[in-house]
């Protein structure tokens, strides 16, 4: 419980989140009172008409029960789909808290003098405090089938940042600078 009322917390921060929340509750909490007015209707439209079978028709009680029923599920439905569903694109509305995906980086062991290769990096998200996001740089895979380890069972990996270049040291303690881009690897 205590991971889904931190989970609401982290949207504070980000006003677009808060807008795609507001959006969802609203939705979520209006749904069950729109089944029941279109229930109600329904059932007013077949009494004033005797001569329709009635068959499927309840009594009001069963209704209230059932759409608070749905309602409930909904509620309960909705802070699991905040926290589990998502995209792993950097920046948007609905991106997951925490995932691991691969994405093209920029990679030099010496800032001006080297040339600079576009490889494949493993990249993982996650969110250390409720309002905030980190992304960290787990291992990068050069072309010719090697790679560099940034992170062991111990240590996160080195922190970067999309689309900012930054300083990195391998388990050797040889630096790299680093650039992530926003690209998936396909």
């Amino acid at each position: 419980m205590i991971r889904y009322i931190e989970m609401w917390i982290s949207y504070i921060s980000d006003f677009p989140k808060i807008i795609l929340l507001v959006c969802s509750l609203l939705l979520l909490y209006t749904t069950p009172y729109i089944v029941g007015l279109l229930y109600y209707k329904i059932k007013a439209y077949i009494t004033k008409h005797k001569n329709i079978k009635t068959d499927f028709v309840v009594d009001s009680k069963k209704a209230n029960f059932l759409i608070i029923v749905v309602f409930l599920i909904g509620a309960a439905y909705l802070p699991f789909c905040l926290f589990n569903c998502g995209n792993t694109t950097f920046g948007s509305i609905i991106e997951k808290n925490h995932y691991t995906d691969d994405f093209y980086v920029f990679i030099t062991d010496d800032n001006s003098s080297s040339k600079r290769y576009k490889v494949r990096a493993t990249i993982e998200k996650t969110s250390p405090s409720i309002t905030e996001s980190a992304y960290f740089l787990k291992i990068v895979y050069w072309n010719n089938g090697g790679y560099i380890s940034f992170s062991d069972s111990s240590y996160l990996g080195e922190q970067v940042f999309p689309n900012e270049e930054t300083i990195v040291t391998d388990h050797d303690d040889k630096d790299y600078y680093v650039t992530l881009t926003t690209e998936k690897v396909k």
